[in-house]
């Protein structure tokens, strides 16, 4: 199980690490969801 990521268990420089971490994963499935929709449309990659 991993640990909580709530900004008061860690430390400032870990919160921005675990912000970054978050943002990339919110635009990466936002490409995700954009890249799959065009491949349904087009039927090609």
């Amino acid at each position: 199980m991993h640990p909580g990521l709530s900004p008061h268990l860690h430390t400032e420089e870990c919160n921005v690490l675990i912000n970054l971490l978050k943002e990339s994963h919110k635009h990466l499935s936002i490409l995700r969801f954009f890249c799959c929709s065009y491949i349904l449309i087009t039927g090609s990659f």
